[in-house]
């Protein structure tokens, strides 16, 4: 809003707000924000409440996502663009999420009496992740150039 007041005119204000190094960094906030509140809406309804083994699991599995990123940003800084940054995240919690659906799956086979409810959230996590990897998947090979994207 201090953009469009300052420079009055939209194209200047957008122009203005797209070389910031404010705005990038408050952008990549809001994204950080978005994400983590995806995250949680997609644990919260595929697998409900979290068991204690699978708190520490998932902490474990962070801090190993991260820095696997974090040797992966390195090899492959000089393709480092937008759509890479978001391949890296999504990779990252979707290995989190195949952890967690292990360790769900393990823990209703050790249960004596199988929840019915968290059976059927499984199942729709493990359909929906299908799904979604089948996609991501046919748009990845059917480029027409080869991709970095085939690593993931």
């Amino acid at each position: 809003l201090d953009a469009f007041l300052t420079f009055g005119q939209v194209f200047a204000a957008i122009s203005f707000l797209t070389t910031s190094r404010v705005f990038h960094v408050l952008l990549a906030n809001v994204v950080l924000a978005n994400v983590l509140l995806a995250t949680s809406a997609i644990r919260k309804v595929f697998f409900g409440e979290l068991l204690p083994p699978e708190r520490v699991q998932m902490h474990e599995m962070f801090f190993s996502v991260l820095i696997s990123s974090a040797i992966g940003l390195s090899f492959f800084s000089h393709l480092l663009d937008r759509w890479m940054m978001v391949s890296f995240v999504l990779t990252g919690g979707w290995r989190m999420f195949h952890t967690l659906a292990a360790s769900r799956l393990d823990s209703i086979e050790r249960a004596p009496v199988r929840p019915h409810r968290q059976v059927m959230r499984l199942a729709a996590f493990l359909f929906v992740a299908a799904v979604v990897e089948i996609g991501a998947a046919q748009k990845v090979f059917s480029a027409t150039a080869p991709s970095v994207h085939l690593l993931f």
